[in-house]
Formats: structure tokens, sequence, C-alpha cells
């Protein structure tokens, strides 16, 4: 099943997900994966869920205050089902097909980053983590050209120094226990 996000949708997406990770990092991945599951929960059972408007049905996320409304084409449903079959076969090919190809170059690329420039940032993280705690930095390889209380202070100060895509991360000190939840 093929979806597509309303433009809106898109952009209150976006924002949130930004809001999450200026608050903590890791709450924002959570709520990604969180909105990801939702949908994987409504291609593999698009009817699952009741209608709440004409034909826009509401899938809940988990945890975050967060819904997925959509609706379902019309022209899928008059099918037949042997149409529906080689539908959901071409598709299913097509999917795997991409995720092929989506796993070869991030074998390719690696997202730019070695196993070495990897390591070397963690060492970096956990040298540097007491001195900047409770801030968010910005690291080129393992080297800090950014920090800041916010995360968008520390990329921006990447950016005056010419680093388009840092890897950011707000550090916390040892002793500072992480909350989330309700």
């Amino acid at each position: 099943m093929r979806y597509d996000f309303h433009p809106e949708a898109l952009e209150e997406y976006r924002e949130a997900a930004l809001w999450y990770a200026e608050r903590e990092p890791t709450l924002a991945l959570q709520f990604i994966g969180s909105v990801e599951n939702a949908i994987k929960r409504v291609v593999d059972a698009p009817t699952r869920w009741r209608v709440i408007d004409e034909d826009i049905r509401r899938c809940l996320t988990r945890v975050f205050p967060y819904a997925i409304l959509y609706q379902i084409i019309d022209e899928a449903r008059l099918l037949s089902n042997d149409e529906k079959r080689k539908l959901r076969q071409a598709l299913d090919a097509e999917l795997d097909m991409q995720k092929r190809h989506d796993q070869a170059q991030a074998r390719q690329s690696n997202n730019g980053v070695d196993d070495a420039i990897r390591e070397r940032r963690l060492e970096w993280l956990k040298a540097h983590r007491e001195e900047y705690a409770g801030q968010y930095v910005a690291l080129a390889g393992d080297v800090l050209v950014g920090h800041g209380r916010t995360i968008r202070e520390a990329h921006d100060q990447a950016k005056e120094k010419g680093v388009e895509n840092p890897f950011l991360v707000r550090l916390t000190s040892e002793s500072e226990v992480l909350f989330a939840g309700w």
C-alpha cells in the first residue's frame, strides 16, 4: 500500500520532531519511531481503524499524543480479488527492489562516516561529557564545531564554521537521570 503525507501534515510532523529534538534527541527518535509504527499498522491493516468523519480514519500513535488521519482510496476497493493479489505482488516486488537499492546505497555511503571516525567521535563524547553536560554539541568527525543550550544554537555555530551537516547530540552528566513518559 502506498501512502502520501498531506503537505500540512508533513509540516506538523517535522515541527513536532524538531520540538522533541530540542528537548531531548532520543525523544525525537522515539517520536519518529512511534509515527512510523502507526503508519506501518495502517498499511498492514487499513480497515482496522474506525471512520471518524466521512471516509477519514484515525490510528493513534503509541506513547505520544498524535494520530494518523488517513483515507483509503476507493479505486483499490473496486478491484477483484485476483487484481488485488496481482497489485499486491507488484507492489511487494517494487518495495523489495527499492529496499535492496536503499541497503546497497547505505552500505556504499555508510552515511559518510566510517568506523574509525565513529569510534573517535565516541571517544570525544566520553572525554568531554561532563565539560558540556546539559548542552548540545556539534561535531565534524571528532572535532567540536559548535555547542549551546539548544540544538539550533549548536547547529548555527557549525554552519558559521562551514559545516552544513554536523553530528548533533545533547550531552548529559553521568549523574543525570533521564525520564520520558506520562
